[in-house]
């Protein structure tokens, strides 16, 4: 299902919504490092950045504000979230759509419904397959530091322990559909790989192209051996 950008513009701007884009690469790239050390630095660089790259420009095709936060992995995770949120309510906005770096099959389609429905009333999950989220839109009027700090974060349990906190705030929750996201060793590990296959599929793409261009090339000097190849133009007969 997609959604008309301007109806959901319309909707949010009464929110006064912002995306947070939350990136903690640098724990990423720690976590890669202990799973798999043998792994070219240069190539774990160059998963990770593709993965950012792909979240950030999910979030900059909703034409939301888009806010970003990069943890340095010195503070718990909830209290550097808690931070990164509240500085985007300090500035005025009602409710705030958070998502990772860590969800390769996070679609915008999923950040405009969380925009769209997020409220007062409405808190919005996007569930992980472990039992953690991947998308979290929350209003101002539902946030509150002590019940935030006390959610089980970067744990299995963390999705269970939101009804505690949606009861305790008499609120709704709206769940969008689960996905897989990156948060253990083997998640990592999976999607890893998985990246890299595509790397070295583009690569053999690339490898193919060149050899066709120079097979080609042999083909027309056997027909024309008078062509030239310049590559400020098309080949020239003399």
């Amino acid at each position: 299902m997609s959604y008309d950008l301007d109806e959901v513009k319309k909707d949010s701007l009464i929110n006064n919504t912002a995306i947070l884009f939350f990136d903690h690469s640098k724990k990423q790239e720690a976590t890669l490092r202990l799973i798999a050390p043998r792994i070219d630095s240069n190539a774990v660089k160059t998963v990770l950045g593709s993965l950012r790259k792909q979240a950030l420009s999910l979030a900059n095709q909703t034409n939301f504000p888009v806010f970003e936060f990069h943890s340095e992995g010195e503070k718990e995770f909830g209290l550097e979230l808690y931070e990164a949120y509240q500085s985007i309510f300090s500035l005025g906005y009602n409710a705030v759509v958070a998502i990772g770096n860590d969800c390769p099959t996070l679609e915008v389609d999923d950040i405009l419904l969380a925009a769209k429905c997020v409220s007062k009333d409405h808190l919005v999950l996007g569930p992980a397959l472990d039992g953690g989220t991947y998308l979290i839109g929350i209003h101002k009027d539902t946030f509150s530091q002590s019940q935030f700090l006390n959610l089980d974060w970067q744990q299995p349990s963390l999705l269970h322990s939101f009804d505690d906190f949606v009861k305790e705030n008499n609120k709704s929750c709206l769940l969008l559909s689960p996905k897989g996201d990156m948060d253990t060793p083997e998640e990592f590990r999976n999607a890893f790989h998985s990246h890299i296959a595509f790397l070295d599929f583009a690569r053999s793409i690339v490898a193919s192209f060149q050899f066709q261009l120079l097979e080609l090339k042999k083909c027309i000097l056997l027909t024309f051996p008078h062509f030239q190849f310049s590559l400020r133009g098309p080949p020239v007969m003399m």
